[in-house]
């Protein structure tokens, strides 16, 4: 059996996660990172998309977007601007949001520099949304 560490998703209003895993696949700012029990200690910034965590052998996934993560002492939390469960997800929402935003994307005459940072985090959360419904409803 793997071996395990602890686990802690915090936003500003709650605490969404407080667990044993044996593995976390979180979006880092500039990519994946994956964690394993015995990682050495390390801060990085937290990007916006899907978090698989493994526990007893079965995988969880969770949104997170914006934010820091810290492994310290074999504990990793995960400190986000925002995060969400697969069951909080409105999977058909957010596709619809994420379906909107690719058309304003793609027309030149709608593209509009100033709001683009906004919309591209609009996105970003909108599409981690659907992956991780979807990655929960293909494991059940």
């Amino acid at each position: 059996m793997s071996k395990e560490f602890s686990l802690e998703i915090l936003t500003p209003g709650r605490e969404l996660l407080r667990a044993q895993v044996s593995e976390i696949v979180l979006p880092a700012f500039d990519g994946e990172v994956g964690i394993l029990a015995d990682h050495e200690d390390f801060i990085g910034l937290l990007g916006t998309g899907p978090v698989k965590i493994v526990r007893g052998g079965d995988d969880y996934w969770f949104m997170v977007s914006s934010g820091v993560y810290e492994v310290k002492r074999g504990k990793v939390t995960l400190y986000a601007e925002l995060a969400e469960t697969a069951d909080e997800v409105d999977a058909q929402q957010a596709a619809a949001k994420v379906a909107e935003l690719e058309q304003l994307f793609n027309d030149p005459a709608r593209f509009d520099p100033e709001s683009y940072p906004e919309q591209r985090l609009a996105f970003e959360r909108n599409a981690a949304r659907v992956e991780i419904h979807r990655r929960t409803a293909s494991v059940h």
